[in-house]
């Protein structure tokens, strides 16, 4: 995932951002949590190829499987990150909405 979502996900947390900007920037972010969700989900299954065609003495499989341990663990962590981003713009999307007057009841 690249830094440049985050860094832009931390300028809009910090400012008073345009509504509009923050929605763009939360559906990006929301398509990348959805690519990052699909990586994991080939790491998994590549895992799970490499594991059945596991023999004993296979150091080739093996430092496979390492390899994709951590990029699974990579992958895992950049998602955790992302998430965690998008929560709080979404809390300061809230925030940025207008509060409405309160309507006084009629005479």
């Amino acid at each position: 995932m690249g830094g440049v979502l985050l860094d832009r996900i931390e300028e809009l947390i910090g400012t008073p951002a345009q509504p509009d900007e923050v929605e763009r920037t939360l559906t990006d972010g929301y398509a990348e949590a959805l690519a990052l969700e699909a990586e994991r989900w080939r790491i998994h299954r590549r895992i799970g190829e490499a594991a059945a065609e596991l023999e004993e003495g296979d150091a080739e499989r093996v430092r496979e499987l390492s390899k994709l341990a951590r990029q699974l663990a990579k992958t895992d962590a950049q998602l955790a990150r992302l998430r965690d981003r998008l929560a709080a713009l979404r809390v300061h999307a809230r925030d940025l909405q207008p509060v409405e007057p309160a309507q006084q009841p009629c005479p």
